[in-house]
Order: C-alpha cells, then structure tokens, then sequence
C-alpha cells in the first residue's frame, strides 16, 4: 500500500515537473516567441485579446488632472484599447522597447487614472499608458503587451506596435491624459 501511494506521488511530481518545463521553454511571451505584429492604428489581433493605439503623443510635461510630470528627457503617450476575448486579460507586462535594447515600463503614477490594468471578455477599455526616454531612444521604438497568466498556462501570446513613434513627431510641450473607461462590446 505504501509502495503503491508513493508511486502515485512520484507520477504526479514527475507530472508536474514535465508541465514546469514546457512552460519554461515555450513561453508565449518571451522575446522572439510568439508576437503579434502591426502598426500604429491598426488593430493587432493574439489569440488572448486585440489592441490598437489611436495616438501617440510626444511630451516634456503630463498631468491626469490628478498630478503632473515633467521630465528632462520625453514622454511618450500611448492611447491604446484592448479588448479580452474569452476570459480577463490582466496587463501587466505592458513596456516600450527601444533599438538600443532598453526596456521602459510605465510610469506608475499616470496608470492609476488614465492606465490599463486588465479587462473582461466582452468589454474594451481605453486608456493611456506613459512612458519616459531619452530622445535618442525614440527611433524604431515598439510597445509590447502581454497578458500575465500565472506559472501554469499552454497558449497565449503577445502584441507588438512597431513604428511607434513617427520620425518628424513634434515633441509638446504638455499632454493632458483622459481618465481610463471601459465599455460593454459584446
């Protein structure tokens, strides 16, 4: 009898530990894994949910009528929708990539009003996510967004908008950010 739990116990981990495995070596959402690709208003389509970004605007100084930023080098406001399709995407993985290499998260203080943090299956939000460079970073910038779907998961996937930023984009001086929404789409 104890032979036979013990068995079973050593299946199940082994079981598990192949499961650890596959999702460590084909993870949808480590760079040069499965990106889905376009354009600044286009709407790129993953399996797990479809973005588009309206506009992108370049600035020194961003408020969301709640602070305001200024910074010595460039914001960079994206407005984006998202919509999930069959269960709640949590964005957590929502960066801007440049040429050089670096990865730039965004800024915390601006997602708490105008930011996207997740949405349901059958509703879209809209929003604006910042981010702060250096203007020699800005060339050939992407954004990248990926669900976050926890240590256990078998499909996914993640959006990339390439030509983020136009080559002739007038920096601004100041953006105002609207607040976050969400809408019933089904």
């Amino acid at each position: 009898m104890k032979r036979q739990r013990l068995r079973g116990l050593l299946a199940l981990a082994l079981c598990l530990l192949v499961v650890a495995v596959i999702n460590a070596v084909s993870r949808d959402d480590e760079p040069g894994s499965r990106w889905y690709t376009g354009p600044v208003g286009t709407v790129v389509t993953s399996p797990a949910f479809d973005v588009i970004v309206h506009q992108v605007d370049l600035a020194q100084t961003v408020a969301d009528g709640h602070s305001e930023l200024t910074t010595p080098g460039v914001f960079v406001v994206v407005h984006w929708s998202v919509s999930a399709k069959q269960e709640r995407a949590l964005l957590s993985d929502v960066e801007l990539h440049t040429q050089t290499g670096l990865a730039v998260t965004q800024r915390s203080e601006m997602t708490v009003y105008s930011g996207i943090r997740m949405t349901e299956a059958g509703f879209t939000s809209h929003g604006a996510s910042v981010f702060e460079v250096h203007a020699e970073d800005l060339p050939g910038a992407v954004m990248r967004v990926a669900v976050n779907r926890g240590f256990f998961y078998t499909f996914g996937g993640g959006v990339e908008i390439r030509d983020l930023v136009a080559p002739n984009a007038e920096v601004r001086q100041n953006v105002s950010l609207p607040d976050a929404m969400t809408e019933v789409t089904r």
